[in-house]
């Protein structure tokens, strides 16, 4: 779930570099400032985030189960 998240963190980085940025490039030509994967990163972004939305239930039970089990005691003395 980390890396999902550090992915969709750094896409959306580079997406918002990108239209940031666009307007203060120096136009040489058209054709060197086009990016032609941003479409394809977008289309990953919406991917991943469909996923996470759908299997969302089941990375929440695997780390309530993960915690409870392996942290306990660690959590036991953080609640008193």
């Amino acid at each position: 779930a980390l890396f999902v998240f550090m992915a969709l963190s750094f896409a959306r980085d580079e997406i918002i570099w990108l239209l940031r940025h666009a307007d203060n490039m120096p136009k040489k030509s058209a054709d060197d400032f086009i990016d032609k994967h941003i479409a394809e990163l977008i289309f990953y972004m919406e991917e991943l985030r469909a996923h996470v939305r759908k299997y969302g239930p089941v990375m929440q039970r695997y780390y309530v189960q993960y915690l409870s089990g392996f942290d306990a005691v660690v959590l036991n003395e953080l609640v008193q």
